[in-house]
């Protein structure tokens, strides 16, 4: 089972699956997923075998409250559940923080490729996958709000964001953008 400490001063984890990387290439691409609603990582299981005839690294991550993850707290479902407007954003803002303070690390200690401007190789995509959306949205909403050493990190890294789902909701989007 792989899990992977986001932070120490309270303990947060996130289970995850991974397509390995590439030992014949320094340029592929890595696509960190999120999964939707009902299901969790192992859901995109099968792809992973698929991932390197494209040159791709795929890692999927179980967002918190799924199996293998760090549970939310009470206090965090209790703003799930009934939390005011600014309660609901700083939720959004933490599960934000808590996917690229995950993606740094996976990324630094995999010394996975950087992204290379001047060809396009390399580098990573955040991708959601139905509900997985809102927490992929938040990330990108959220990313001028990081602090600063993580915006840098991630900089050398991140490509883009990949939408997934036929689902995805416009009024979801419609609520993100409007409260920032």
């Amino acid at each position: 089972m792989a899990v992977l400490t986001i932070d120490e001063t309270k303990p947060t984890a996130l289970f995850y699956l991974d397509s390995g990387p590439l030992p014949s290439s320094d340029t592929y691409t890595t696509i960190f997923i999120l999964h939707g609603h009902t299901f969790h990582s192992p859901v995109f299981s099968r792809l992973l075998a698929l991932a390197p005839t494209y040159n791709l690294r795929l890692v999927a991550i179980t967002r918190r409250d799924y199996p293998g993850s760090t549970p939310f707290t009470d206090e965090e479902l209790r703003v799930i559940q009934g939390g005011n407007k600014d309660e609901k954003l700083t939720f959004l803002k933490d599960r934000a923080l808590e996917i690229w303070k995950f993606v740094r690390r996976f990324a630094k200690e995999r010394e996975l490729p950087k992204w290379r401007q001047e060809d396009g190789k390399g580098g990573i995509f955040l991708m959601g996958w139905s509900l997985g959306n809102m927490l992929g949205l938040a990330a990108m909403t959220f990313l001028k709000e990081m602090p600063q050493d993580l915006r840098e990190d991630l900089n050398e890294w991140v490509k883009g964001y990949i939408i997934f789902g036929e689902q995805f909701s416009h009024d979801l989007y419609r609520t993100l953008t409007q409260t920032t």
